[in-house]
């Protein structure tokens, strides 16, 4: 079975479930997600009993299924939409699929005229109660072919437009046109000798007669006068009738319009279009700040988030720890981020006064924030936190935690304990890497994890060059991996086997950090192969 991600990072993406698949934001899951709303374990895709299970992992957002809330575990079925914080899947193929192709099959087919076979034959109908002469355009009845060797038929015409025509066609007497194809009647022509000598002939001069405009078909009856037609004056008055009537047009325009301006002049004010002004982002800035001092110690921790970028330091001049950290964040963490900050409602929020030092230990933290416009500086010494403090102070622990800080205030004893556990599980996941690939992949990440955390040590742990050691052969693997798989994956696609193209690409990605370069450019070869196997399976 397969899911689908229908928005987020992963957009577009579908992904083959294993028997059991878990998902969330933290690196040991099956399948790791990020969102806003995603846990660190959120919930499970299970497979017993031949049914398909999500099962929720008790995640603060809960999960949907169409928009229902699941209460411990919920079967799925084919089509089921499902909700993990802002992430919406597709449990396998749409419901409507086989509907929407059997409907698509059902279309009635369409008349289509082919040319060179369908004619379409000149004829007239006469429309009662009219005076004038009508024409109307009717396909030839199949296997009848009109009547006469002439298509166009002028019927209905008076005797007077029967005698202008022959006047103007000036014809010899053999070559006049027979009255029987301008009569109003229904006459058929003769078939003696002489009406065969004169046909073409007849057509011939119509055509040219009907050209030169010396016949007009849309003329009412009465109009059709030879002498008018044939002057040249007449059309040389009409076109300076006309070029004087627009002149004299547009000289009263310019008159009523200089006048309206005078009268208006006071309040008139010309309208200009305004240029649209580019909306500069509004400024969001981060900054957290927490000291601690001692009798016999000073530490110090800093971060600082602006412009795509994050900035940390710690200093602990007891244990000798001095650490310094800038990395670059995508614009989806940093959106992700500030939402977070302004759902916890700091800029209401008011600082409580200093309070005294406990146990001879002087604790200050101060924070300073800005989205849109505002901004908020609040310090708090010795004292307990705003409800919206402490909101935004886990915020900070979970980012920092995705750079492998973790927590903010561990003590030297806890921080190397933290780090032995980081390179016992990466040491579990290395030995796994066969059983699946992203296992390679999140071995890699711990190591490198435990050696950052022993490098804020002077002299640095025995453990920190084992877990440097351990990351170098780990991420060797992954490279030599991801190479064999680029070679089968450009040999599928020139094969056109789309289908293990597909299954190649899939395990890249399980190789590759999410959100990284190499990442997004292998889920866009694996959306554009997707939509190959669709378009052939439509054939």
């Amino acid at each position: 079975m397969k899911i689908y991600f229908l928005n987020g990072e992963m957009s577009g993406v579908k992904v083959k479930l294993e028997d059991i698949t878990t998902l969330g934001r933290d690196e040991s899951n099956s399948l790791p997600i990020t969102g806003l709303g995603i846990s660190r374990h959120h919930a499970t895709f299970a497979f017993k009993d031949n049914v398909w299970k999500i099962i929720d992992g008790g995640s603060t957002n809960g999960s949907r299924v169409n928009h229902e809330r699941v209460d411990g575990e919920q079967e799925l079925q084919e089509g089921d939409i499902i909700e993990l914080g802002n992430q919406t899947i597709r449990f396998g193929e749409p419901r409507d699929l086989t509907s929407s192709a059997a409907a698509a099959s059902n279309v009635s087919d369409v008349p289509v005229i082919k040319p060179g076979r369908d004619t379409v034959q000149l004829d007239q109908q006469l429309v009662p109660g009219g005076s004038s002469n009508k024409i109307i355009f009717q396909p030839h009845q199949s296997g009848k072919p009109p009547a006469g060797k002439v298509e166009l038929k002028i019927k209905g015409s008076s005797p007077i437009a029967q005698k202008s025509l022959k006047e103007t066609k000036k014809l010899p007497p053999k070559e006049t046109v027979p009255s029987g194809m301008l009569d109003g009647g229904v006459k058929k022509k003769s078939h003696s000798a002489s009406s065969k000598a004169t046909g073409p002939v007849e057509s011939k001069e119509l055509s040219e007669a009907l050209k030169n405009g010396k016949i007009s078909l849309f003329k009412p009856t009465g109009q059709q006068d030879g002498s008018n037609n044939n002057s040249p004056e007449k059309p040389k008055k009409r076109r300076f009738s006309n070029l004087l009537f627009y002149v004299v047009v547009l000289f009263i325009a310019f008159i009523v319009i200089v006048v309206f301006l005078k009268i208006n002049e006071n309040g008139y004010k010309p309208v200009t279009t305004a240029k649209p002004v580019k909306k500069i982002p509004k400024l969001f800035l981060l900054i957290y700040e927490k000291t601690k001092l001692s009798p016999d110690n000073i530490f110090r921790f800093f971060m600082k988030v602006e412009d795509r970028k994050a900035y940390f330091s710690i200093d602990d001049l007891k244990s000798q720890r001095s650490y310094e950290k800038t990395v670059e964040i995508t614009q989806y963490q940093l959106d992700d981020l500030k939402h977070e900050i302004e759902q916890a409602e700091i800029m209401g929020d008011i600082a409580p006064p200093a309070g005294s030092a406990t146990n001879e230990l002087d604790e200050t933290k101060r924070l300073i924030v800005s989205y849109d416009g505002q901004l908020k500086d609040i310090k708090i010494i010795n004292n307990a936190m705003p409800v919206s403090f402490i909101k935004i102070t886990d915020i900070i622990n979970n980012f920092v935690e995705h750079y492998g800080l973790q927590t903010i205030a561990l003590t030297p004893e806890e921080l190397k304990e933290k780090a032995k556990e980081l390179f016992n599980k990466a040491e579990l996941l290395f030995h796994n890497r066969a059983g699946n690939p992203a296992n390679l992949r999140k071995a890699v990440v711990r190591y490198k994890m435990a050696e950052d955390f022993l490098s804020q040590f002077s002299p640095k742990p025995p453990m920190w060059s084992k877990a440097k050691k351990q990351a170098g052969i780990a991420e060797d693997l992954r490279r030599k991996r991801l190479k064999e798989l680029k070679n089968d994956e450009l040999k599928y696609n020139k094969l056109g086997e789309y289908e293990k193209r597909d299954e190649v690409l899939t395990e890249m990605m399980q190789l590759c950090l999410p959100e990284s370069k190499p990442y997004l450019a292998i889920r866009k070869a694996k959306i554009d192969n997707d939509e190959k196997i669709r378009s052939l399976n439509r054939r």
